[in-house]
């Protein structure tokens, strides 16, 4: 097998389930096992049933053999000292590590911090020997606060490290903890990032008017806010930011403190991504109505839409159903192609079949690409049935969602 062609062989090892075996077979497999070994790194494990950081040690083999640093492409990473135990850094990498990072021209304070076995410092230099970084995941801790100095150098540091020059997607998991602007504007600030992602992350701070994010400066074209709480401040000068905006998706965690504005969002969305906006997501967890993002005709290239009733239209207030399909009608774009809506609280009330039927029969002098259409909520079986048979008419997909399909 050895003497197979290598484009053979590394497709073959690809599907293996645990490539580590195959990198001790002979030279040959090693050659070809250890890079697909290296793409993808965790840099935790549990460790005496608790969760251990192996920053340090995969630190050491990269400063070792900077040949592996180019295979990795998927970084997922705490930069947190909360897994640290007892002899987690011998003093003796401390001090070679505090001499790499002197060398790759690092400030004196990631130096102090890694003397001090800092695993967010060392995480920074690690990222100096990553040259071909594609993704790069951070699971942050209940309170980040020894993160900090991470973000900071995030900002700070010219040139970049080498990871942070090539990262492509950006993902971060907070775990309902509060994080800051600078922890945001930091990813926003990478120059070939094209992908952010925050899942449960909760931002009191309205502190944008200071950041250094220069409008139409960030490269980022897809910003997915999933369960997260975002000051309206922050969205706006985040969106402000891009030079270009294709998808955005915001769920929005009620939380105390923050209160979303639907009206700014939709206001800044309009302003900055009129033109190149494909793909929108906008919705609550907990399907309470605040207002609306307003119009969303005017959007040229949005295909696909996923918002509440209230978040699109406002609130019912006793419209009948010719009144709601016109205003459904209007405030979609032409270009739309799949659209999703939730029924909220405010318009569990409202009969949707009769709303559908016109809105259906009345679509086509503007939604004449609409292809796809999905309900989110409690509708009647009776009702269903008569939605899909008017949208088969029609050549219409229709998919009714129950709230746990969200």
């Amino acid at each position: 097998m050895a003497n197979l062609p290598p484009e053979i062989l590394i497709s073959i090892l690809e599907l293996a389930d645990e490539p580590s075996i195959h990198a001790d077979v002979c030279w040959v497999f090693n050659q070809i096992a250890t890079p697909i070994l290296y793409r993808r790194v965790y840099l935790y494990r549990r460790h005496k049933r608790v969760l251990t950081n192996d920053v340090h040690l995969f630190l050491r083999t990269i400063i070792g053999r900077p040949v592996l640093g180019n295979c990795v492409q998927c970084l997922i990473a705490d930069p947190s000292d909360r897994f640290r135990h007892e002899g987690y850094a011998p003093s003796g990498d401390l001090l070679s590590f505090v001499a790499t990072a002197k060398s790759r021209g690092l400030s004196l304070e990631i130096r102090e911090a890694i003397n001090n076995g800092s695993v967010a410092a060392m995480l920074f230099l690690l990222l100096c020997h990553l040259p071909k970084l594609q993704e790069f995941d951070l699971r942050l801790p209940w309170q980040a606060h020894a993160d900090y100095i991470f973000y900071q150098q995030m900002l700070t540091t010219l040139p970049l490290p080498s990871a942070l020059q090539s990262v492509h997607s950006a993902k971060l998991y907070p775990g309902y903890s509060i994080i800051t602007w600078g922890m945001i504007a930091s990813f926003f600030c990478l120059p070939a990032l094209r992908s952010f992602m925050c899942i449960n992350g909760i931002v009191y701070d309205g502190e944008a008017s200071n950041s250094n994010l220069v409008p139409c400066s960030s490269g980022i074209e897809d910003i997915r806010f999933y369960f997260c709480a975002i000051h309206d401040q922050i969205l706006k000068a985040l969106i402000h930011s891009l030079q270009s905006l294709r998808i955005f998706v915001y769920t929005f965690s009620a939380t105390n403190g923050v209160t979303f504005h639907p009206q700014t969002l939709g206001d800044a969305l309009r302003q900055c991504a009129l033109n190149a906006l494909e793909h929108l997501e906008v919705f609550y967890t907990d399907y309470l109505s605040t207002g609306s993002l307003g119009s969303l005709s005017g959007f040229v290239n949005l295909i696909y839409v996923k918002i509440s009733f209230s978040l699109l239209l406002g609130p019912p207030d006793g419209a009948t159903a010719d009144s709601i399909a016109y205003q459904l009608t209007t405030s979609l774009p032409g270009s739309l192609v799949s659209l999703c809506l939730l029924i909220d609280r405010a318009w569990q009330g409202i009969r949707i079949f009769p709303v559908m039927e016109r809105f259906v029969e009345n679509r086509h002098d503007r939604l004449k690409r609409l292809k796809n259409v999905y309900i989110h909520g409690n509708i009647g079986y009776r009702d269903r049935q008569r939605i899909k048979s008017l949208c088969d008419a029609e050549g219409l997909e229709f998919v009714p969602l129950s709230m746990a399909g969200l």
